[in-house]
């Protein structure tokens, strides 16, 4: 997956040559990005894929996706939860201290809860 600004372009191949990289079977606005114009000499970021067909993201990302699931537990009348797949969590070249973060994270920004807690409101 390839990342210019914010759109997402997926990619079936590619070849090196020279100091470049050619790429074909281009398909733009991939995950519910929006096609844009390309203004010459633009930054292209290669996005590593895991297993699950999902952006392998660094430090920054889990520390996000930690606070991002942690705000959904304490604004839905979720009990618990499951960290299925977090295995690609250590993909991203933090190995388990990737994971550790991910969930460590979570468990961190959510609040206590027990099975007689008040739903939240909304």
């Amino acid at each position: 997956m390839l990342r210019i600004g914010n759109e997402f372009i997926s990619y079936t191949g590619s070849t090196q040559v020279g100091n470049e990289v050619q790429v074909t079977g281009l398909a733009r606005g991939q995950w519910s990005s929006t096609a844009a114009a390309v203004p010459a000499g633009a930054t292209v970021v290669r996005d590593i894929m895991n297993g699950y067909g999902g952006a392998v993201g660094g430090l920054g990302i889990l520390q996000d996706i930690a606070n991002r699931l942690g705000t959904a537990w304490n604004g839905t009348g979720i009990m618990s939860n499951s960290f299925d797949g977090v295995e690609s969590a250590s993909d991203s070249g933090w190995g388990s201290y990737g994971m550790a973060t991910l969930i460590n994270g979570t468990i961190r920004t959510r609040r206590p809860r027990t099975a007689t807690s008040p739903r939240p409101a909304g």
